[in-house]
Protein backbone atom coordinates (compact mmCIF):
# COMPACT_ATOMS: atom_id res chain seq x y z
CA UNK A 1 0.00 0.00 0.00
CA UNK A 2 2.88 2.17 0.65
CA UNK A 3 3.62 2.21 -3.46
CA UNK A 4 0.31 3.03 -3.90
CA UNK A 5 0.34 6.20 -1.37
CA UNK A 6 3.63 7.25 -3.04
CA UNK A 7 1.87 6.74 -6.64
CA UNK A 8 -0.46 9.05 -5.73
CA UNK A 9 1.82 11.90 -3.94
CA UNK A 10 4.51 11.41 -7.63
CA UNK A 11 0.65 12.10 -9.65
CA UNK A 12 -0.69 14.96 -7.43
CA UNK A 13 2.99 16.71 -7.53
CA UNK A 14 2.79 16.63 -11.24
CA UNK A 15 -0.65 17.70 -11.59
CA UNK A 16 -0.35 20.60 -9.37
CA UNK A 17 2.81 21.81 -11.32
CA UNK A 18 0.99 21.64 -14.20
CA UNK A 19 0.00 25.03 -15.99
CA UNK A 20 -3.46 23.69 -17.15
CA UNK A 21 -4.70 21.71 -14.11
CA UNK A 22 -8.39 21.71 -13.15
CA UNK A 23 -9.59 20.30 -10.41
CA UNK A 24 -10.78 16.70 -13.03
CA UNK A 25 -6.80 16.33 -13.49
CA UNK A 26 -6.84 15.07 -9.89
CA UNK A 27 -9.57 12.77 -9.97
CA UNK A 28 -8.20 9.62 -11.65
CA UNK A 29 -5.40 9.58 -9.55
CA UNK A 30 -8.14 9.89 -6.18
CA UNK A 31 -9.93 7.33 -7.84
CA UNK A 32 -7.33 4.52 -7.70
CA UNK A 33 -6.21 5.60 -4.13
CA UNK A 34 -9.73 5.63 -3.05
CA UNK A 35 -9.85 2.30 -4.09
CA UNK A 36 -7.32 1.09 -1.36
CA UNK A 37 -9.95 1.43 0.67
CA UNK A 38 -13.47 0.39 -1.28
CA UNK A 39 -11.73 -2.49 -3.92
CA UNK A 40 -13.35 -4.00 -5.85
CA UNK A 41 -13.04 -7.55 -4.95
CA UNK A 42 -15.11 -6.71 -1.51
CA UNK A 43 -17.73 -5.68 -3.51
CA UNK A 44 -17.18 -2.08 -3.39
CA UNK A 45 -17.40 0.45 -6.75
CA UNK A 46 -16.40 4.05 -7.08
CA UNK A 47 -18.62 6.40 -9.65
CA UNK A 48 -16.71 9.84 -11.04
CA UNK A 49 -18.74 12.67 -11.50
CA UNK A 50 -17.77 12.78 -14.88
CA UNK A 51 -16.71 9.46 -16.29
CA UNK A 52 -19.22 6.51 -14.57
CA UNK A 53 -22.12 4.48 -16.01
CA UNK A 54 -24.54 5.94 -15.04
CA UNK A 55 -23.75 8.78 -18.02
CA UNK A 56 -21.98 5.65 -20.58
CA UNK A 57 -18.73 7.84 -20.20
CA UNK A 58 -20.46 10.80 -21.42
CA UNK A 59 -19.39 14.21 -19.44
CA UNK A 60 -22.28 15.34 -17.12
CA UNK A 61 -20.31 17.98 -14.41
CA UNK A 62 -23.37 19.86 -14.27
CA UNK A 63 -25.08 17.07 -12.69
CA UNK A 64 -26.26 17.67 -9.04
CA UNK A 65 -24.23 14.88 -7.77
CA UNK A 66 -21.16 14.79 -5.91
CA UNK A 67 -17.55 14.37 -7.74
CA UNK A 68 -17.10 10.81 -6.22
CA UNK A 69 -19.84 8.42 -4.99
CA UNK A 70 -18.40 5.18 -2.97
CA UNK A 71 -20.81 2.06 -3.46
CA UNK A 72 -21.22 -1.39 -1.57
CA UNK A 73 -23.29 -3.69 -3.88
CA UNK A 74 -24.29 -0.70 -6.22
CA UNK A 75 -25.81 1.35 -3.13
CA UNK A 76 -24.46 4.56 -2.35
CA UNK A 77 -22.76 4.51 0.89
CA UNK A 78 -20.44 7.85 1.17
CA UNK A 79 -20.68 10.83 -0.97
CA UNK A 80 -17.35 12.90 -1.70
CA UNK A 81 -17.31 16.73 -2.80
CA UNK A 82 -13.57 17.57 -4.20
CA UNK A 83 -12.48 20.74 -4.48
CA UNK A 84 -9.05 22.46 -6.25
CA UNK A 85 -5.98 22.01 -3.40
CA UNK A 86 -6.01 24.92 -1.00
CA UNK A 87 -9.66 25.93 -2.12
CA UNK A 88 -10.73 27.85 1.65
CA UNK A 89 -12.59 24.53 2.15
CA UNK A 90 -13.47 25.30 6.45
CA UNK A 91 -14.60 29.13 5.41
CA UNK A 92 -16.65 27.95 2.43
CA UNK A 93 -18.54 25.49 4.18
CA UNK A 94 -19.76 27.57 6.67
CA UNK A 95 -23.58 29.08 6.17
CA UNK A 96 -22.59 32.89 5.89
CA UNK A 97 -19.62 32.41 3.21
CA UNK A 98 -22.20 32.57 0.37
CA UNK A 99 -20.19 29.98 -1.38
CA UNK A 100 -21.37 27.12 -2.96
CA UNK A 101 -20.36 24.17 -1.25
CA UNK A 102 -22.46 24.83 1.85
CA UNK A 103 -25.72 24.79 -0.11
CA UNK A 104 -23.69 21.23 -2.40
CA UNK A 105 -23.10 18.97 1.37
CA UNK A 106 -26.66 19.77 2.64
CA UNK A 107 -28.13 18.31 -0.13
CA UNK A 108 -25.48 15.50 -0.43
CA UNK A 109 -26.36 14.63 2.88
CA UNK A 110 -30.08 14.54 1.91
CA UNK A 111 -31.51 17.75 2.95
CA UNK A 112 -33.55 18.69 5.89
CA UNK A 113 -33.24 16.36 8.99
CA UNK A 114 -31.11 13.88 7.28
CA UNK A 115 -27.48 12.24 7.50
CA UNK A 116 -26.34 10.63 4.63
CA UNK A 117 -21.94 10.71 5.10
CA UNK A 118 -20.55 13.13 3.33
CA UNK A 119 -16.73 14.18 3.66
CA UNK A 120 -14.82 16.84 1.29
CA UNK A 121 -11.38 16.57 -0.31
CA UNK A 122 -8.82 19.09 -1.53
CA UNK A 123 -6.80 15.80 -2.46
CA UNK A 124 -4.46 16.72 0.01
CA UNK A 125 -6.71 17.10 2.91
CA UNK A 126 -9.83 15.06 3.50
CA UNK A 127 -12.80 16.75 5.92
CA UNK A 128 -15.28 14.27 7.53
CA UNK A 129 -18.39 15.56 8.11
CA UNK A 130 -20.26 15.05 11.14
CA UNK A 131 -22.20 12.26 10.37
CA UNK A 132 -24.60 12.41 13.56
CA UNK A 133 -25.26 16.48 12.66
CA UNK A 134 -28.97 16.62 11.83
CA UNK A 135 -28.84 18.40 8.62
CA UNK A 136 -30.32 21.66 8.45
CA UNK A 137 -30.79 24.96 5.81
CA UNK A 138 -28.60 27.64 7.27
CA UNK A 139 -26.74 25.62 9.67
CA UNK A 140 -22.74 25.43 10.01
CA UNK A 141 -21.75 21.52 9.30
CA UNK A 142 -19.92 20.33 11.91
CA UNK A 143 -16.36 18.67 11.09
CA UNK A 144 -15.98 15.54 12.83
CA UNK A 145 -12.37 14.86 11.55
CA UNK A 146 -9.52 16.68 9.47
CA UNK A 147 -6.92 14.41 8.25
CA UNK A 148 -3.82 15.32 5.97
CA UNK A 149 -3.15 13.51 3.14
CA UNK A 150 -0.34 15.27 1.66
CA UNK A 151 1.77 17.16 3.97
CA UNK A 152 3.13 21.13 2.87
CA UNK A 153 6.21 19.92 2.57
CA UNK A 154 4.81 17.35 0.00
CA UNK A 155 5.57 14.39 2.14
CA UNK A 156 3.07 11.95 3.08
CA UNK A 157 1.35 11.82 6.51
CA UNK A 158 2.74 9.07 8.34
CA UNK A 159 -0.16 7.87 9.92
CA UNK A 160 -2.40 8.08 6.86
CA UNK A 161 -3.51 4.93 6.72
CA UNK A 162 -5.02 4.36 10.00
CA UNK A 163 -6.07 7.32 10.12
CA UNK A 164 -8.33 6.99 6.66
CA UNK A 165 -9.18 3.51 7.70
CA UNK A 166 -10.50 5.03 10.73
CA UNK A 167 -12.29 7.42 8.91
CA UNK A 168 -13.89 5.58 6.48
CA UNK A 169 -15.06 3.02 8.86
CA UNK A 170 -17.05 5.79 10.86
CA UNK A 171 -18.52 7.47 7.85
CA UNK A 172 -19.37 3.66 6.03
CA UNK A 173 -20.27 1.00 8.79
CA UNK A 174 -24.21 2.07 9.96
CA UNK A 175 -24.90 1.90 5.94
CA UNK A 176 -22.97 -1.50 5.62
CA UNK A 177 -24.51 -3.09 8.83
CA UNK A 178 -27.80 -1.73 7.14
CA UNK A 179 -27.31 -3.85 4.30
CA UNK A 180 -25.66 -6.75 5.71
CA UNK A 181 -28.93 -6.56 8.49
CA UNK A 182 -31.23 -5.89 5.60
CA UNK A 183 -30.30 -9.15 3.41
CA UNK A 184 -31.20 -11.39 6.32
CA UNK A 185 -34.79 -9.27 5.92
CA UNK A 186 -35.10 -9.44 2.30
CA UNK A 187 -34.50 -13.61 1.56
CA UNK A 188 -36.90 -14.70 3.58
CA UNK A 189 -39.29 -12.14 2.36
CA UNK A 190 -38.44 -12.88 -1.47
CA UNK A 191 -39.34 -17.06 -0.30
CA UNK A 192 -42.48 -16.38 1.06
CA UNK A 193 -43.39 -13.50 -2.29
CA UNK A 194 -42.50 -16.37 -4.55
CA UNK A 195 -44.79 -19.12 -2.40
CA UNK A 196 -47.93 -16.44 -2.83
CA UNK A 197 -47.49 -15.65 -6.18
CA UNK A 198 -47.55 -19.25 -7.27
CA UNK A 199 -50.34 -19.84 -4.29
CA UNK A 200 -52.66 -16.78 -6.15
CA UNK A 201 -51.66 -18.41 -9.86
CA UNK A 202 -52.90 -21.86 -9.17
CA UNK A 203 -55.87 -20.78 -7.69
CA UNK A 204 -56.90 -18.15 -10.47
CA UNK A 205 -55.62 -19.89 -13.55
CA UNK A 206 -57.27 -23.21 -12.45
CA UNK A 207 -61.12 -24.03 -13.27
CA UNK A 208 -61.76 -27.00 -10.21
CA UNK A 209 -61.17 -25.43 -7.24
CA UNK A 210 -62.14 -26.40 -3.84
CA UNK A 211 -64.53 -24.65 -1.79
CA UNK A 212 -62.03 -22.78 0.29
CA UNK A 213 -59.94 -21.52 -2.90
CA UNK A 214 -63.14 -20.74 -4.70
CA UNK A 215 -64.05 -17.63 -2.41
CA UNK A 216 -60.64 -16.71 -2.95
CA UNK A 217 -60.51 -17.08 -6.57
CA UNK A 218 -63.66 -14.54 -6.61
CA UNK A 219 -62.13 -12.05 -4.15
CA UNK A 220 -59.34 -12.26 -6.37
CA UNK A 221 -61.20 -12.04 -9.70
CA UNK A 222 -63.03 -9.05 -8.40
CA UNK A 223 -59.95 -7.23 -7.66
CA UNK A 224 -58.38 -7.93 -11.00
CA UNK A 225 -61.60 -6.32 -12.29
CA UNK A 226 -60.84 -3.42 -10.31
CA UNK A 227 -56.89 -3.19 -11.33
CA UNK A 228 -58.31 -3.15 -14.97
CA UNK A 229 -60.29 -0.40 -14.15
CA UNK A 230 -58.14 1.52 -11.95
CA UNK A 231 -54.36 1.34 -12.12
CA UNK A 232 -54.32 -0.81 -15.58
CA UNK A 233 -56.88 1.31 -17.11
CA UNK A 234 -55.10 2.11 -20.42
CA UNK A 235 -53.47 -1.21 -20.66
CA UNK A 236 -54.09 -4.49 -20.26
CA UNK A 237 -53.48 -7.41 -17.61
CA UNK A 238 -51.73 -10.00 -19.87
CA UNK A 239 -52.76 -12.96 -17.72
CA UNK A 240 -52.95 -14.42 -14.24
CA UNK A 241 -49.68 -15.18 -13.72
CA UNK A 242 -49.22 -11.38 -14.13
CA UNK A 243 -52.25 -10.54 -11.94
CA UNK A 244 -50.67 -12.87 -9.40
CA UNK A 245 -47.15 -10.72 -9.32
CA UNK A 246 -48.88 -7.35 -8.78
CA UNK A 247 -50.99 -8.99 -6.05
CA UNK A 248 -48.05 -10.63 -4.29
CA UNK A 249 -45.26 -7.48 -4.95
CA UNK A 250 -48.22 -4.91 -3.80
CA UNK A 251 -48.65 -6.85 -0.22
CA UNK A 252 -44.68 -7.00 0.44
CA UNK A 253 -43.66 -3.50 -0.86
CA UNK A 254 -46.66 -1.97 1.04
CA UNK A 255 -45.93 -4.10 4.51
CA UNK A 256 -42.33 -3.00 4.05
CA UNK A 257 -43.04 0.41 3.89
CA UNK A 258 -45.71 0.74 6.28
CA UNK A 259 -43.36 -1.16 9.09
CA UNK A 260 -40.69 1.71 8.03
CA UNK A 261 -43.49 4.37 9.14
CA UNK A 262 -44.69 2.69 12.13
CA UNK A 263 -41.44 2.15 13.68
CA UNK A 264 -40.49 5.98 12.50
CA UNK A 265 -43.32 7.24 14.52
CA UNK A 266 -41.38 5.95 17.54
CA UNK A 267 -43.58 2.24 17.75
CA UNK A 268 -41.68 -0.89 18.46
CA UNK A 269 -40.99 -2.70 15.62
CA UNK A 270 -42.37 -6.11 17.53
CA UNK A 271 -45.48 -4.39 18.35
CA UNK A 272 -46.00 -4.04 14.18
CA UNK A 273 -48.98 -5.72 12.69
CA UNK A 274 -50.48 -6.37 8.93
CA UNK A 275 -53.66 -5.64 10.08
CA UNK A 276 -52.37 -1.55 10.93
CA UNK A 277 -51.52 -0.77 7.40
CA UNK A 278 -54.94 0.96 6.53
CA UNK A 279 -54.35 3.40 8.90
CA UNK A 280 -50.75 4.44 6.69
CA UNK A 281 -52.10 4.15 3.42
CA UNK A 282 -54.02 6.87 0.89
CA UNK A 283 -57.91 6.26 2.30
CA UNK A 284 -60.32 4.62 -0.88
CA UNK A 285 -57.45 4.00 -2.48
CA UNK A 286 -57.38 0.05 -3.93
CA UNK A 287 -54.43 -0.81 -2.12
CA UNK A 288 -56.01 0.71 0.79
CA UNK A 289 -59.22 -1.86 0.07
CA UNK A 290 -56.61 -4.87 -0.27
CA UNK A 291 -55.17 -4.60 3.45
CA UNK A 292 -58.71 -3.31 4.74
CA UNK A 293 -60.31 -6.07 3.33
CA UNK A 294 -56.74 -8.53 3.36
CA UNK A 295 -58.14 -11.63 5.88
CA UNK A 296 -61.52 -11.84 3.99
CA UNK A 297 -59.82 -12.23 0.72
CA UNK A 298 -57.53 -14.80 1.60
CA UNK A 299 -58.47 -18.28 2.94
CA UNK A 300 -57.21 -18.28 6.67
CA UNK A 301 -54.59 -21.17 5.59
CA UNK A 302 -52.71 -18.65 3.06
CA UNK A 303 -53.38 -15.93 5.71
CA UNK A 304 -51.67 -17.84 8.65
CA UNK A 305 -48.89 -19.02 6.08
CA UNK A 306 -47.71 -15.97 4.67
CA UNK A 307 -49.26 -12.94 6.04
CA UNK A 308 -48.39 -13.17 9.56
CA UNK A 309 -45.02 -15.28 8.75
CA UNK A 310 -44.47 -12.34 7.04
CA UNK A 311 -45.64 -9.71 9.56
CA UNK A 312 -43.25 -12.30 12.15
CA UNK A 313 -40.22 -11.14 10.13
CA UNK A 314 -40.46 -7.16 10.50
CA UNK A 315 -41.63 -7.59 14.65
CA UNK A 316 -38.26 -9.76 15.01
CA UNK A 317 -36.22 -7.27 13.03
CA UNK A 318 -34.13 -4.61 14.90
CA UNK A 319 -35.58 -1.58 12.77
CA UNK A 320 -32.83 0.95 14.83
CA UNK A 321 -29.76 -1.47 13.22
CA UNK A 322 -31.40 -0.54 9.96
CA UNK A 323 -32.62 3.04 9.63
CA UNK A 324 -29.34 4.87 10.30
CA UNK A 325 -29.72 5.94 6.44
CA UNK A 326 -33.29 5.98 4.93
CA UNK A 327 -31.98 5.85 1.14
CA UNK A 328 -29.93 2.76 2.02
CA UNK A 329 -32.32 1.00 3.86
CA UNK A 330 -35.04 1.86 0.64
CA UNK A 331 -32.48 1.07 -2.12
CA UNK A 332 -31.19 -2.18 -0.56
CA UNK A 333 -34.58 -3.21 -0.58
CA UNK A 334 -35.60 -2.28 -3.73
CA UNK A 335 -32.68 -3.67 -5.64
CA UNK A 336 -32.24 -6.59 -3.96
CA UNK A 337 -36.04 -8.30 -3.33
CA UNK A 338 -36.92 -8.03 -7.13
CA UNK A 339 -33.18 -9.58 -8.04
CA UNK A 340 -34.33 -12.53 -5.68
CA UNK A 341 -37.70 -12.60 -6.36
CA UNK A 342 -37.35 -13.15 -9.82
CA UNK A 343 -34.06 -12.09 -11.23
CA UNK A 344 -35.41 -12.26 -14.62
CA UNK A 345 -38.02 -9.95 -14.67
CA UNK A 346 -35.44 -7.85 -12.61
CA UNK A 347 -33.39 -7.56 -15.82
CA UNK A 348 -36.10 -7.65 -18.34
CA UNK A 349 -37.97 -4.76 -17.36
CA UNK A 350 -34.08 -2.81 -16.21
CA UNK A 351 -35.08 -2.06 -12.42
CA UNK A 352 -32.73 -0.60 -10.79
CA UNK A 353 -32.92 1.87 -7.32
CA UNK A 354 -32.52 5.46 -9.06
CA UNK A 355 -30.35 7.58 -6.85
CA UNK A 356 -31.26 11.27 -5.29
CA UNK A 357 -28.99 12.87 -7.55
CA UNK A 358 -30.59 11.70 -10.31
CA UNK A 359 -34.01 12.29 -9.99
CA UNK A 360 -33.29 15.48 -8.14
CA UNK A 361 -31.67 16.37 -11.57
CA UNK A 362 -34.68 15.13 -13.87
CA UNK A 363 -36.94 17.24 -11.49
CA UNK A 364 -35.09 20.27 -11.54
CA UNK A 365 -34.74 19.66 -15.55
CA UNK A 366 -38.62 19.58 -16.21
CA UNK A 367 -38.85 22.52 -13.97
CA UNK A 368 -37.02 24.66 -15.86
CA UNK A 369 -38.10 23.50 -19.30
CA UNK A 370 -41.92 24.21 -18.00
CA UNK A 371 -40.66 27.67 -16.70
CA UNK A 372 -38.64 28.66 -19.70
CA UNK A 373 -40.50 27.21 -22.82
CA UNK A 374 -44.09 26.29 -21.90
CA UNK A 375 -44.81 29.82 -19.91
CA UNK A 376 -45.48 28.49 -16.58
CA UNK A 377 -43.50 31.06 -14.00
CA UNK A 378 -44.42 27.81 -10.95
CA UNK A 379 -42.93 25.39 -13.04
CA UNK A 380 -43.63 21.58 -12.29
CA UNK A 381 -46.21 22.86 -9.26
CA UNK A 382 -48.27 24.70 -11.78
CA UNK A 383 -51.78 23.29 -12.58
Amino acid sequence: MINLFNVYLTNFIKVSESLNKTEESYYESFRQFLSFFFPENKGYSIQVNTTDSWTHNIKISYLDRPDFIILKRKIPILRIEAKIPDDNIEKNLKANSNDRLHEQIYRYRGREGNTQPVAITDFKILWVIDKDQINEIGKDPKIHKKITIINEDNTLNKNLEQELVDAFDYLTNDAIISITKLQNLIEPLAEYTKYLHDEIYNITSNENVEDDDLKIKLNLKSLSEDLKNTIFRDREIEDTDQFADFFSQTIIYTAFLGWIRFCLQGNKSELFEISLLPEYLPGESFIHKIFLNLKSILSNRLYDDVILAIEGLFCGTNFNLLVKNIDVLLSTFYSDFLNLYDAKKAKNLGVIFTPTEIVDYMVHGVDQILIKFFNRPDGIISP
